[in-house]
């Protein structure tokens, strides 16, 4: 190197280290640690209920038969006989336990509809939404129809009957499909429906004669009692009015539907 660059690259040197000291020392910052949520689990799994409020061990499915556990859930009482029965019946479907071995992911559904049906239609909801639980099985969707239409929300219901794909020639979806028609002014379309329906026998006298008052407009001759979230439907739709004594047939969800309606009167709710 010529004599006379060396002072300069001397000094480039020298503000180099200077430059590079400070970085041989400094400590790498550590990535951002990522927030981990856990997976949702299936409706067996996912219960709202504490061991201190009541919730039953874990394992309480364990061993047991998919089919025999369906058959109880579809049979589980809709109107329990009593409060203790009816905070049995809460605890058991209320508490977090692997599903059976080998069981279909419609078992879950069967559940939450068994809890819809029983007057726990919120808990029901609930468990819906922190659950893997598919909104397109015809059991989760109607379980959640039911929360919709005994909480007043028709619109919510029957956007859910237009959206099955699975499932759709079940009784209720039938039957919700006629209130459906009637609430959009299908005149037509309902009364087809209620054809078919009486053909298959699948109306009560008392349903044969709400859903015969949706179609004609005609209000029916005696007063009808709800019996369960279909008929309730079917009574605000018609804008029937609700009194004592109607109430007898009507299932938990019903009940607990009336004594939250403030627009009812204080002797009814």
């Amino acid at each position: 190197m010529p004599t006379a660059l060396k002072p300069i690259a001397a000094a480039l040197a020298a503000v180099s280290a200077a430059f590079l000291a400070p970085c041989a020392f400094a400590q790498v910052a550590p990535p951002t640690p990522i927030e981990e949520a856990p997976l949702a689990k299936d409706a067996f799994s996912t219960g709202i209920l504490a061991r201190a409020d009541g919730a039953l061990e874990s394992g309480l499915w364990r061993g047991a038969d998919p089919a025999a556990l369906g058959f109880l859930l579809d049979k589980a009482p809709a109107r329990p006989a009593g409060p203790s029965l009816g905070a049995v019946l809460r605890r058991i479907l209320l508490t977090a336990g692997d599903a059976p071995e080998n069981a279909p992911s419609s078992l879950g559904g069967r559940k939450l509809l068994a809890l819809a049906r029983a007057g726990f239609s919120e808990e029901a909801r609930t468990i819906a939404s922190l659950s893997n639980a598919q909104r397109s099985d015809p059991y989760v969707a109607e379980a959640l129809a039911v929360s919709d239409l005994l909480s007043g929300s028709l619109d919510d219901a029957c956007r859910r009957n237009s959206g099955l794909s699975a499932g759709r020639d079940d009784p209720f979806w039938v039957r919700l499909r006629l209130i459906c028609y009637s609430a959009a002014g299908e005149r037509d379309a309902a009364d087809l429906t209620l054809t078919l329906l009486r053909e298959q026998g699948l109306l009560s006298d008392a349903q044969g004669a709400l859903f015969s008052s949706l179609v004609t407009g005609v209000p029916p001759k005696t007063p009808v009692g709800p019996q369960s979230a279909i008929d309730l439907a079917a009574i605000r739709l018609l804008k029937l009015p609700l009194g004592p004594g109607l109430f007898d047939d009507a299932d938990a969800g019903v009940l607990k539907a009336i004594a939250a309606d403030a627009t009812l009167e204080p002797a009814t709710r």
